[in-house]
């Protein structure tokens, strides 16, 4: 199985959790939202919130013509993106959708995807954590990947529907691919979505 690092995530619905989003110095503003917000009601409802870059803004339905993703980005650069078929790298984007490659094995409580086939692909897992959030298992991971003999960090998030098998998948691109961004955002990220519990 290919490792998903550039795949999709999943829509979950969420109740907001009470936290914070005052301004992190050296990293991006944001906003916290509901998890079905962000995936714009595609999928079951996940009791479970995210910060999203104040910047940002849904590609609707509308614009997509159907969603099977859901991208969040600067509004200025959306036209652009559908009609090039390029995401934004210069302001970064978030986006999820369900995974067609990622599984989540309830009765062992973990998600089918392992270190060995992220090396076997010239990747290398730098870091992962797995939590449990409401009844939900979410595996954060950090993993490095090789783009035109460029390494850049990918940050990436699995969470366990509670459906069949069935996994959701969620990544942040921070502008220009900024590593100290991404690892910011993603700190406060993980920090947003443990205090979801219930």
């Amino acid at each position: 199985m290919k490792p998903a690092c550039v795949a999709g995530l999943i829509a979950l619905s969420t109740a907001g959790a009470a936290f914070a989003a005052g301004p992190i110095p050296g990293c991006v503003a944001n906003r916290i939202v509901p998890f079905d917000t962000f995936m714009q009601g595609q999928l079951v409802s996940v009791p479970l919130s995210i910060p999203v870059p104040k910047a940002y803004e849904p590609v609707t339905a509308e614009e997509m013509m159907h969603l099977t993703y859901s991208y969040w980005m600067p509004r200025k650069e959306v036209k652009q993106s559908l009609k090039s078929h390029k995401l934004p790298e210069q302001t970064g984007y978030m986006y999820g959708k369900l995974s067609l490659n990622v599984a989540y094995e309830p009765e062992l409580d973990s998600f089918s995807i392992h270190d060995e086939e992220f090396a076997a692909s010239g990747q290398r897992v730098l870091g992962k954590e797995q939590i449990s959030v409401n009844g939900h298992s979410l595996l954060f991971m950090e993993v490095a990947v090789k783009v035109q003999n460029v390494e850049r960090k990918v940050w990436m998030l699995y969470i366990a529907m509670n459906i069949d098998t069935n996994a959701a998948y969620f990544t942040y691109v921070p502008p220009r691919h900024d590593a100290a961004l991404g690892d910011c955002f993603w700190k406060h990220l993980k920090e947003v979505a443990k205090a979801s519990r219930n």
